[in-house]
């Protein structure tokens, strides 16, 4: 896939999510160490893997009685 044509995919699938600057950073983070551990380059998959598990940490965190699930750490 051309390099280009990677930016747009990104650009057109991370419109759709709600995602700010310091997560789109986190997770191309989370997927080059993915890809460093795997010994490859940085695949379309890697990011949305970390995407799709970054979704689900915050589904989880932000779920029902999510603030109470916050102070119980406390």
């Amino acid at each position: 896939m051309e390099r280009l044509s990677v930016v747009l995919k990104i650009s057109n699938d991370w419109q759709k999510k709600d995602l700010n600057g310091r997560q789109i950073k986190n997770a191309v983070a989370g997927a080059h160490a993915l890809a460093m551990h795997k010994k490859t380059k940085v695949l379309m998959s890697d990011l949305e893997l970390v995407i799709c598990m970054n979704e689900e940490f915050m589904s989880d965190f932000d779920g029902p009685g999510h603030t109470s699930n916050k102070h119980s750490y406390l």
